[in-house]
């Protein structure tokens, strides 16, 4: 909700970068990132498909197999800057809009992606504009 991103600002970088909520690891075994491509997205509700039949971005990106170790701060996506671009880019985006990432493929374990009321576990989208 609230990205501080106007409609033809050039994303310089981005990323989410996801907090471990336990010790261990999060064994990625190969993601692809899509965007929603929907100029205000709509949030998530309880229903069968809700993400899946959300319309994709052309712009993906792959996150490689990789072990992110929970204990520190490095479970990181790469850089998203081609999927927001896509989002902001439509000519209905406006300064304020949400957005959706769509995260695909598979995994072992998991980092949070749920808020705790206090923002301690919830993953972040950092965006960084020219």
């Amino acid at each position: 909700r609230d990205v501080p991103v106007a409609q033809g600002d050039r994303i310089k970088r981005a990323y989410v970068q996801f907090e471990g909520n336990a010790w261990g690891a999060w064994v990625n075994e190969g993601l692809i990132l899509h965007g929603e491509l929907a100029a205000n997205a709509a949030s998530f509700e309880d229903v069968k498909n809700n993400i899946t039949s959300r319309r994709k971005t052309v712009a993906s990106v792959e996150c490689p197999p990789d072990i992110w170790d929970m204990r520190t701060l490095n479970c990181r996506t790469p850089d998203l800057a081609s999927v927001i671009q896509e989002i902001a880019a439509q000519p209905d985006w406006q300064k304020g809009n949400s957005l959706v990432l769509i995260i695909g493929g598979s995994s072992q374990g998991e980092p949070s992606s749920w808020d705790d009321g206090q923002g301690k576990y919830s993953p972040m989208l950092y965006i960084e504009v020219e």
